[in-house]
């Protein structure tokens, strides 16, 4: 069983991250995300948000992302590979690290 610091450090770690992004995090400069687009690993990524807000992405060079949520982004990113590359994308977007 956990001890409570342990428990304190798991919730500092992993749920309050996962309420932020549920709560319509808008993501920031120096935030990295990681994108998964499924049965694609290779256009899969971890990508930090640069000092214009804009992450960089295989095939679709940079994406501006900064003051939009998870959900936004995903979006965007499936309309865009949908219109070029990927005929039906299933595209997962996270926040690995908030800053």
């Amino acid at each position: 069983m956990f001890k409570r610091e342990e428990w304190g450090l798991f919730l500092l770690i992993f749920l309050i991250p996962l309420f932020l992004a549920g709560a319509g995090y808008k993501v920031g400069r120096r935030d990295v995300l990681k994108i998964t687009i499924w049965n694609h690993p290779e256009l899969s990524v971890e990508s930090r948000v640069n000092t214009e807000g804009k992450i960089q992405l295989p095939l679709l060079g940079e994406v501006k992302v900064e003051g939009l949520t998870c959900e936004e982004i995903r979006d965007i990113l499936t309309e865009k590979y949908r219109k070029d590359f990927i005929k039906d994308p299933q595209i997962f977007v996270s926040v690995k690290e908030f800053n």
